[in-house]
């Protein structure tokens, strides 16, 4: 009830709160997490190139619906 009555930015605290460790662990996940890691973990590759795929799918179809 207090956050309704307070404003539109009244949630900012919280959302931040949220979206700092967020951003850390994307930052750490896609830029290795230390010394002689590698880049990319091995497992987002693989999700990247299936996503690729999928996509690649997805406008195939929508090509050929056309």
């Amino acid at each position: 009830m207090a956050l309704a009555q307070a404003g539109p930015h009244a949630d900012t605290g919280p959302r931040a709160a949220f979206v700092t460790p967020v951003a850390h662990g994307r930052w750490t996940w896609t830029h290795g997490g230390g010394s002689g890691a590698p880049v990319r973990p091995a497992v987002a590759a693989v999700v990247a190139d299936e996503l690729r795929s999928c996509l690649r799918d997805f406008a195939l179809t929508r090509a050929g619906q056309r």
